[in-house]
């Protein structure tokens, strides 16, 4: 970048003065034919205004008075448009405020009439002590509850150990007088000569592992019944034999003895 002398400062500026005279020698000589001739001077042309201020003055204004107006234009003019009913029921609205007032009434009175703190204190202990003392009373009907309850539960116990004492002398009563009815039946069928059948098995099953000879013995009586009829007749038979009896002298062979 070249640098400027210092001596051609003083021609600069010298310069620079002489066109603001030469521009001022320039207007003075116009204004002065502008006289001479009597022509008007010609006015500097100034820039427009903008319209912005006075459009936000005039909005401002506008809703400042829409704010003030608002009240009036609710109490006197909307009911008596044509449209009114359109705009809203205004019935409800008085509706609402008239209870709202009436809460803020009660609200009030409620305030006005409300004990002093010393007396809803006093209020407040008592409603405790009143609730202590029926927790108390809670507290013992329940613990008598509780021991009725362990008393049914202890006579619950007792009835169901006797109801099993029952139960297993019921089953012992019933499998011994099944027992006796077994060996009835048995000595019957025995006594009559018949075969034991279904009874084989119930002898086996009631008294096989109690009496095992005397099960097989049975069941061997069974198996070829004998009747008193047929031991009678075969013991006729054999009296002729036993009646006969050798002399004392005589030896008996080793077949007759």
């Amino acid at each position: 970048m070249a640098t400027k002398d210092p001596f051609d400062l003083p021609l600069e500026r010298g310069a620079t003065e002489r066109n603001d005279v030469d521009r001022a020698s320039l207007d003075a000589t116009e204004r002065l034919r502008a006289r001479l001739t009597g022509q008007p001077l010609p006015r500097p042309r100034q820039a427009p205004r903008s319209s912005l201020p006075w459009v936000i003055a005039g909005g401002l204004f506008v809703f400042t008075m829409g704010m003030i107006a608002n009240p009036w234009f609710e109490a006197a003019v909307r009911d008596r448009l044509p449209f009114a009913e359109a705009l809203g029921p205004r019935a409800a609205e008085d509706a609402d405020v008239a209870a709202m007032q009436a809460r803020i009434a009660a609200l009030e009175r409620r305030v006005t009439t409300a004990p002093a703190p010393a007396e809803r204190l006093a209020r407040t202990e008592a409603k405790i002590e009143t609730s202590s003392d029926q927790l108390a009373r809670e507290a013992e009907r329940v613990d008598r509850l509780t021991a009725e309850l362990g008393a049914l539960s202890a006579a619950v116990t007792a009835d169901r150990a006797r109801g099993d004492a029952a139960a297993t002398l019921a089953t012992t009563t019933a499998t011994r007088a099944e027992s006796l009815l077994a060996l009835l039946l048995t000595r019957r069928a025995l006594a009559e000569g018949r075969a034991l059948g279904a009874l084989d098995a119930e002898i086996r099953r009631l008294f096989e592992a109690r009496f095992p000879k005397a099960v097989t013995a049975i069941a061997a009586l069974g198996t070829a019944p004998v009747t008193r009829a047929a031991l009678a007749r075969d013991f006729a038979a054999l009296r002729p034999g036993l009646a006969a009896r050798p002399d004392a002298g005589a030896r008996l062979g080793w077949w007759a003895a």
